[in-house]
Order: structure tokens, then C-alpha cells, then sequence
């Protein structure tokens, strides 16, 4: 993907390089304490030479609550679907010539500096994430990720039991993945506060 390629060297990494970011490929990271921003140049399935398709997708993960979830430590360069927010851009970016390179080349720096570094700022602690977490009401959903990693909030903010309550209630479910999955999270939450302790 040429003029993807042309995008990601010419705009977008020296941009987010001014900005602290660290390249691998077509993926950036900013670590800030013990959060990890993350963005991510997608190229889209059915792009052909004659028109390459992207979508810049961004998000902050948490390397401790990987861990914590995988039993493994995360990559050194996460990948946007490693992240606990994650978004993009509303619209993908169509590349047919060299003319929309430029244009999208500087319309992605503006969507970088106005709204994701804004957003990444915005989580400035294990609250903000847990507020992210309510308004998006993952309490209300099936998915059981999303629910480990409020419960992981709550033990970040001091609320072991609620964290727990969360846990137990997963690894009751009849879904026996992410049983399974709730049980070594507490597990491994176990083994953390007994090193701390």
C-alpha cells in the first residue's frame, strides 16, 4: 500500500513523534505512567493499488491489566484492540492519488492534535478510565472483558470487594472461557497483593 505508506512516513510520524510517540510499522506508542497510548493505521480489506482504504484507530491500554487478563506480558506495541477505550476515525480515508495523500496527510495531523491527544489526556487516572467504563455502561453488557476490566478499576480505586463480586459473578456464568479467564484474574490479582503485602 504505497500512498498508505507515503501517509504513515511523511505526516503522521514525524507529527506524532513532536508528540512523544514511539513508531513500530504502521502502530505509535506514548507511555504515561502506567498507561500506554496507542494509534493505529488500518489498512482495510478490499483496498487495491488503485485505491487504498484506511482508518486511524486509537486507544489507551493498561500493561498491568493485560497482564492481570492474559497471563502474559503485553507487546511492546500494542495493537489499538488491545486497549481498554478504544475508538476511530468516524469515516475511513480513501487514497487514489497523490492529492488525496496531502489532504488526508494533513487532516489526520489536525484529528490527532484536536481530538486524540485531547481524549488521551483526558485519562489521567484509574477514575477516568472507570467513568469511560460507566458512561459506555459495560455493566449492561454481555461481553465479560469489558466487565473484568471495570472490576480491575475497582481494585485500582480500592474497591477489592467489588472487584471480587465482579469477578465471581463472570466466573459463574455459563460461558466457561471467560469462567475460566475471571477465576485466573483473581488468581493473579491473589499473587499481586501477596508480593505487595
Amino acid at each position: 500500500m504505497e500512498r498508505v505508506n507515503i501517509l504513515v512516513k511523511n505526516y503522521l510520524s514525524p507529527a506524532l513523534k513532536c508528540l512523544g510517540f514511539k513508531k513500530q510499522g504502521h502502530r505509535w506508542k506514548r507511555e504515561r505512567d502506567c498507561f500506554v497510548d496507542v494509534i493505529e493505521v488500518v489498512v482495510l480489506r478490499g483496498s487495491t493499488s488503485e485505491e487504498e482504504r484506511c482508518d486511524l484507530k486509537y486507544g489507551v491500554s493498561i500493561p498491568k491489566f493485560y497482564y492481570l487478563i492474559w497471563n502474559d506480558k503485553q507487546k511492546s506495541f500494542p495493537y489499538e484492540a488491545d486497549c481498554i477505550f478504544r475508538s476511530s476515525l468516524v469515516k475511513f480515508v480513501t487514497l487514489t492519488s497523490n492529492d488525496d495523500v496531502e489532504a488526508a496527510g494533513e487532516m489526520l495531523c489536525e484529528y490527532v492534535n484536536n481530538k486524540i491527544i485531547s481524549t488521551f489526556d483526558s485519562f489521567t487516572g484509574f477514575q477516568m478510565i472507570q467513568e469511560y467504563l460507566v458512561n459506555s455502561k459495560v455493566m449492561e453488557r454481555s461481553y465479560p472483558l469489558d466487565r473484568i476490566y471495570y472490576a480491575l478499576t475497582e481494585i485500582e480505586l480500592g474497591n477489592t470487594e467489588s472487584c471480587i463480586s465482579i469477578l465471581n459473578g463472570i466466573r459463574f456464568e455459563k460461558n466457561r472461557g471467560w469462567s475460566t479467564r475471571a477465576k485466573n484474574v483473581l488468581e493473579n490479582i491473589k499473587v499481586e497483593q501477596d508480593k505487595h503485602a
